[in-house]
């Protein structure tokens, strides 16, 4: 038997005394035209073009020769020969009951098919099918009347009208489909620890299977490594089951392992999750300064001998950066401290002399009572000089910087200004206000 595409020799053997090369064939009852070599060999269909009919055929061939006369007959060969066989494909090889497999029975583009079947090899059995079909694992095992774990082998078939009646194709290539138990989902709950955190490895198994243990298989070492379904690991522990030093990022799936017929089955692997486990280390977090807002009062103060006014300017604000503000700082410091010193040693001294008293004397001439005052919220200086005599007489000052001159302290000053200053002195302060 052979198809299309399958070859048969043909050898019409004559006797070694007769000088004959071509024979006669027979086939079937139907007497050839003219004579071929009396040894050809013919693909299948060479064969049926030669005999002007179509597969499939079954056909009787006997053979003769002339020599002088006509020999007799050969004995009788039969040759069958088949449509072409279809080819199988499956894909994927290995599913899950819940997964899908396409199966393909490819047919020859020559012939004309009218139903395409699938044959289980372990019962013997057909189901009939679309030449291309998608089947899952749960149909499959149905059709193949076998139960999880289990590897099914097919081949598939299909058939033709011929003659008045379907007529079956050889069977194809035999292919091997896995149908596996249901593939474990993975799960973490942290994808990031230290060396001192731990991570709860959850291997969820299916409720359909009873499990006997699962693993954990590192895909860096490609081993496994068993532990429970759920289970808390140190990072310590998953780098030494790794086989990895941190910081390291440890690629893991899991899978179980199920009773099937008093052995131990193993199902598929599990997604595969990542954790990343960092090297601990003690950090010190410096927070920035915090900005600061400085607001320059500018206050003129005009100093009459006598007599002491003030004047306050419009505010300013600006924002000095934290480099220029200590200079500023330290030199608003340093005169507020010497300004005090000074004022302080000249109180001092003018009680020793006796020439401070409870009243003091304006440079009009008059004397002024403590309770006739108005008290200014910043202190005047007004430089005097000290006559000889020890009279409180207040005189003008030529120059503000020669070494004989003393100030007085004074905390309170006249209502109403003189009306014919002396000496009028003009001295700015600046303060820094931090908001």
């Amino acid at each position: 038997m052979i198809t299309e595409t399958d070859s048969v020799t043909l050898n019409c053997q004559t006797p070694s005394s007769v000088p004959v090369s071509r024979c006669y064939f027979i086939i079937s009852g139907h007497k050839p035209d003219k004579a071929a070599p009396c040894l050809q060999t013919l693909t299948g269909s060479e064969f049926l073009s030669w005999t002007r009919q179509s597969s499939p055929l079954t056909a009787e061939v006997t053979c003769y020769y002339f020599y002088i006369l006509k020999s007799p007959e050969s004995n009788m060969s039969p040759i069958n020969i088949q449509p072409p066989r279809p080819e199988l494909t499956v894909n994927p090889t290995v599913i899950t009951e819940t997964d899908s497999v396409t199966v393909n029975c490819q047919t020859p583009s020559s012939v004309s098919v009218s139903q395409c079947f699938l044959y289980f090899m372990r019962g013997r059995k057909s189901s009939s099918i679309s030449c291309q079909q998608t089947l899952t694992g749960t149909e499959l095992l149905s059709m193949a009347e076998q139960s999880l774990p289990v590897e099914v082998k097919v081949t598939c078939f299909y058939t033709l009208e011929h003659k008045g009646g379907p007529h079956k194709s050889l069977h194809s290539n035999t292919s091997s489909i896995s149908i596996q138990t249901p593939r474990p989902e993975l799960t973490m709950n942290l994808m990031m620890i230290t060396e001192t955190d731990s991570v709860t490895v959850n291997c969820q198994t299916p409720s359909s299977v009873s499990v006997s243990q699962c693993f954990l298989y590192f895909m860096r070492r490609r081993k496994s490594t068993s532990i429970s379904c759920q289970q808390t690991l140190t990072a310590t522990e998953l780098l030494s089951m790794a086989q990895q030093s941190s910081p390291a990022e440890v690629q893991v799936a899991c899978f179980y392992m199920s009773q099937h017929k008093g052995g131990q089955y193993q199902s598929p692997h599990s997604n595969i999750s990542s954790i990343n486990i960092q090297t601990e280390k003690n950090t010190l977090t410096f927070a920035p300064p915090p900005s600061m807002d400085f607001t320059i009062h500018t206050i003129t103060i005009h100093t009459i001998v006598g007599t002491t006014s003030s004047v306050t300017t419009p505010r300013t604000s600006s924002v000095l950066p934290a480099h220029k503000l200590l200079p500023v700082v330290a030199t608003v410091f340093g005169v507020i401290v010497g300004v005090i010193s000074l004022g302080m040693a000249l109180v001092c001294v003018k009680r020793r002399n006796g020439n401070f008293s409870s009243t003091k004397k304006t440079d009009r001439g008059g004397w002024m009572s403590p309770n006739d005052s108005e008290v200014y919220s910043m202190t005047s200086l007004v430089p005097v000089d000290d006559p000889p005599n020890g009279s409180n007489q207040l005189k003008r000052q030529e120059s503000q910087t020669e070494n004989s001159a003393a100030y007085y302290f004074y905390s309170s000053i006249p209502e109403e200004p003189d009306e014919t200053p002396t000496m009028k002195t003009d001295l700015a302060y600046s303060t820094l206000q931090a908001h």
